[in-house]
C-alpha cells in the first residue's frame, strides 16, 4: 500500500508543469485595450527557457523566454473583432480585453490634468458611461534605470472612474470613438512640471551637452541637499527657541475679526487663521475622513471643531511633502463642522495657503475663506536662510523615460498626443531639437517608425502685453520652437492660444485641446475628410510699406474680438481687453523695421486669400509676426473654426 502511494506521488510530480510563473507588466491587465494590427506585441517575464503561449480569440502564438527571462509574441489582430475577449498567457487570464486603437497621452500637468477639474465635468459625468473608452495609468516613478513594472490598471469611462481620466485625453478619445465607433485606449503617462528631456532615453540625451551639464549640477545639489536641510532645521529650531513668538496656541474667540476672501497669499511674518465649513449627514458623522492638501510653503496646524487634528511642521515644508492625514469620526458631528488652519511664519517672506483641499468628499479649490490675522511680527535679524525646494534630480534627462515609458515598451500604439513645454519655456532656444529627438526616440523604442505624434501648442498665459517686440516672452518663444521641432512626417500641432487663462497655467477648458487633436488624427490617421487646422502662413511679401501674407488654407475669417479676457475661469474672473491694433480687422500682427524695432500693425485685414498688414511707423518692413506674445489676442481663423498659429517670418 505504501509503495503504491509513493508511486502515485512520484507520478503526479512528474506531470506538474516544470515552469515558473509568467510575470506581466501592469499594462496587460483586466479591461485592457490592444491595438488592432498584424504585429500586436504581448510581452513579459518568465524563467529563462520557459515556453510562453499567448492566445486571444482564434489567434495564438508562442515564444521562449531568453536568458534574461524576457519573452515576447506578436499577435496578428488585424482581422480580430472588438471583443470583449480573454487574453490567455499560459496560466494567466486577462479578462474583458478589447481590440481597437491605443494612444499614448504624455507630457506635464496640462496632460495630467484630471477630468474632475475640467470645465463642464459635472454635466458630462452622469452621461459618460462608455465601454469603448478606457484609460491605463500607474504611479509616477522616476528612476535611474529602465524598469519592469507590475503596477497600474485599466479603467472604463463612466461616472465612477471619469474623474481620474486625463481631460485632454478623454475628449480626444470621445471624439474618435464617436466618429469611428471603435474602442479607444488611453495610456496616460504624464507628470506635472516635467521637462521634455526627462522623457527622452538617457542614451539620446548624451547628444545635448547643456542638458548633461545641468543634470550633473542638479545631481550634485540633490546629494548635498539633505545636509543643508538638517543644518537649517537645527538652526531654525534654535532661533525660534530663543525668540518664541508662536505660543500660546489659542483658538480665535468672539472678538476675532474675520475677512471673507479668496486671497491665500499674505506677506510678512505672523499668525494667520483660515476658516471654512463642511456639512455632514448624520450617517456620515462618525466616519473617518481623509484630508488631502497640496504642498505648503508655511507650517500650519489643522483644527476641526476646535480640536487639533494634524500639524504640518517646517521639516515637512522643506521636504516639499503633500498633506495626507485622517480625521477620526470622533472629531466630527452631524451638520456643520468648522475647519481651521493656523499658519505660522516665523521669519519668512509670506504665508501661503495652497489649494485645492479635499476633506472626505468636500473639495475646496479657489474657494473663499474667512481669514483672521491674529498677529504680525517684526522681522528679526539673524534668521537662518532656508535651503529652498529640493533640487529636482528626478527630472534629470532620461529619468521619466526609465520610470514611466520603458515599463510600457514595446506596447503597440496607434500614436501619441503630447502636452508639454511650460517647464522648458525659460530655455525655449533648446526646445526644438529636444522635441524632435523625443519623437524620433519614441518611434524607435515603440518600434513604429512613422508613429503619429501630435502636440498641443501652449495655451495663452500671463498678462497681456502692449509690447510688439516681445522677444522676452518665453511662451511665445516656446510655441515657435514647438512648431519648428515638428519636421517629422505624421506630426502635427493643435493651436491653443485662444483657450488660455492669464492667471492660471492650467486652463480648465480641456475639451477644445482634445477635440482639436482628434481632428488632426481623424484627417491624417483615419482618412476622414474633416477640417483639422487653421490657416498656416506660407510666405510674406512686401509692396512698399504693405506686407501681404499668403496661407495654405485660404478660407480666412476674422473672429469677433471679445471685450473681456479670462484671468481665472474657475472663479469667473475676467478683465477688460485693450486692443493693440484698434483700427485693424485682425488683432495680433506686428511689423519689424530695418533697425530691428517692432510695432503693432495699424491695419491688418483679410483681402481674399491673403492678409495685408501695415504700420505707419514702419516704412520698410523686414519681418512680420502674429500672436507672438505670452497671452495673445489674435482673431485670425478659418471658416471651420480653427485658429491660425503664431508665426514669425521674414518679409521678402
Amino acid at each position: 500500500m505504501k509503495k503504491n502511494l509513493l508511486f502515485t506521488i512520484m507520478f503526479s510530480a512528474a506531470v506538474i508543469p516544470l515552469f515558473g510563473k509568467v510575470v506581466l507588466p501592469g499594462i496587460f491587465s483586466d479591461h485592457a485595450v490592444l491595438t488592432r494590427s498584424s504585429r500586436t506585441a504581448v510581452f513579459g517575464k518568465a524563467d529563462p527557457g520557459e515556453k510562453v503561449t499567448v492566445s486571444l480569440d482564434k489567434v495564438e502564438s508562442s515564444a521562449v523566454a531568453d536568458k534574461n527571462g524576457k519573452w515576447r509574441v506578436n499577435l496578428d489582430l488585424s482581422q480580430t473583432g472588438e471583443g470583449p475577449f480573454e487574453l490567455k498567457i499560459n496560466d494567466k487570464v486577462i479578462k474583458d480585453v478589447l481590440v481597437g486603437n491605443v494612444w499614448l497621452c504624455s507630457g506635464q500637468s496640462n496632460m495630467a490634468f484630471k477630468m474632475s477639474r475640467t470645465e463642464g465635468f459635472a454635466k458630462i459625468k452622469p452621461v459618460s458611461k462608455n465601454n469603448f473608452i478606457r484609460q491605463f495609468s500607474m504611479r509616477n516613478i522616476s528612476n535611474a534605470k529602465e524598469l519592469f513594472r507590475k503596477d497600474g490598471k485599466w479603467v472604463i469611462a463612466g461616472p465612477a472612474e471619469l474623474a481620474n481620466f486625463t481631460g485632454v485625453g478623454y475628449y480626444f478619445a470621445r471624439k474618435l470613438n464617436k466618429e469611428l465607433n471603435m474602442p479607444i485606449g488611453l495610456v496616460n503617462l504624464s507628470w506635472g512640471g516635467s521637462p521634455v528631456e526627462a522623457w527622452i532615453p538617457e542614451a539620446d540625451i548624451k547628444n545635448f551637452p547643456k542638458v548633461v551639464e545641468r543634470d550633473a549640477e542638479t545631481f550634485a545639489a540633490a546629494n548635498a541637499y539633505p545636509d543643508l536641510v538638517e543644518k537649517y532645521l537645527l538652526d531654525r529650531e534654535e532661533f525660534i527657541r530663543k525668540n518664541k513668538r508662536d505660543l500660546p496656541v489659542v483658538i480665535p474667540g468672539k472678538n476675532a475679526v474675520w475677512e471673507n476672501t479668496r486671497k491665500t497669499v499674505f506677506s510678512g511674518e505672523g499668525i494667520l487663521w483660515f476658516r471654512n465649513y463642511i456639512e455632514l449627514a448624520p450617517e456620515k458623522a462618525n466616519e473617518t475622513l481623509m484630508v488631502f492638501l497640496e504642498r505648503q510653503s508655511t507650517p500650519f496646524i489643522l483644527f476641526i471643531n476646535g480640536r487639533k487634528v494634524y500639524e504640518h511642521s517646517m521639516r515637512s515644508v522643506v521636504r516639499h511633502q503633500y498633506v495626507r492625514c485622517r480625521v477620526p469620526g470622533e472629531f466630527l458631528k452631524a451638520g456643520k463642522n468648522e475647519i481651521l488652519f493656523r499658519y505660522y511664519s516665523a521669519n519668512g517672506s509670506q504665508m501661503r495657503f495652497v489649494q485645492p483641499l479635499k476633506i472626505g468628499k468636500a473639495v475646496f479649490d479657489d474657494a473663499p475663506w474667512d481669514v483672521y490675522s491674529e498677529v504680525k511680527f517684526k522681522r528679526l535679524a539673524g534668521f537662518p536662510k532656508s535651503p529652498g525646494r529640493p533640487p529636482r534630480d528626478f527630472f534629470n534627462g532620461g529619468r521619466l523615460f526609465n520610470g514611466m515609458i520603458s515599463p510600457a515598451l514595446p506596447y503597440t500604439l496607434t500614436g501619441t498626443i503630447w502636452y508639454q513645454g511650460e517647464t522648458n519655456s525659460p530655455r525655449a532656444d533648446e526646445y526644438a531639437p529636444l522635441q524632435k529627438c523625443l519623437i524620433e526616440s519614441w518611434r524607435r523604442e515603440f518600434e513604429n517608425p512613422e508613429m503619429p505624434f501630435y502636440v498641443c501648442s501652449l495655451a495663452g498665459y500671463l498678462g497681456k502685453s502692449g509690447n510688439a517686440g516681445a522677444d522676452g516672452e518665453k511662451y511665445a518663444q516656446l510655441r515657435g520652437a514647438q512648431s519648428k521641432g515638428l519636421t517629422e512626417k505624421n506630426s502635427g500641432i493643435a493651436i491653443l492660444t485662444d483657450v488660455g487663462e492669464a492667471n492660471d497655467i492650467h486652463p480648465i477648458n480641456k475639451k477644445t485641446p482634445g477635440e482639436r487633436l482628434a481632428a488632426i488624427a481623424l484627417a491624417n490617421v483615419y482618412g476622414k475628410n474633416v477640417p483639422f487646422s487653421g490657416p498656416v502662413a506660407i510666405k510674406a511679401g512686401r509692396n512698399g510699406s504693405v506686407v501681404t501674407i499668403s496661407f495654405d488654407r485660404n478660407n480666412l475669417c476674422a473672429a469677433k474680438i471679445p471685450e473681456k479676457y479670462p484671468l481665472k475661469k474657475r472663479i469667473n474672473k475676467y478683465a477688460p481687453l485693450k486692443r493693440n491694433s484698434p483700427d485693424a480687422q485682425l488683432e495680433g500682427f506686428a511689423l519689424c523695421d530695418k533697425n530691428g524695432k517692432w510695432f503693432w500693425a495699424d491695419h491688418a485685414d483679410i483681402a481674399g486669400n491673403y492678409v495685408k498688414v501695415s504700420s505707419k511707423k514702419v516704412a520698410e518692413p523686414v519681418k512680420v509676426r502674429y500672436n507672438w506674445s505670452n497671452n495673445p489676442d489674435g482673431n485670425l481663423y478659418n471658416n471651420d473654426g480653427f485658429p491660425a498659429g503664431p508665426f514669425e517670418m521674414d518679409v521678402k
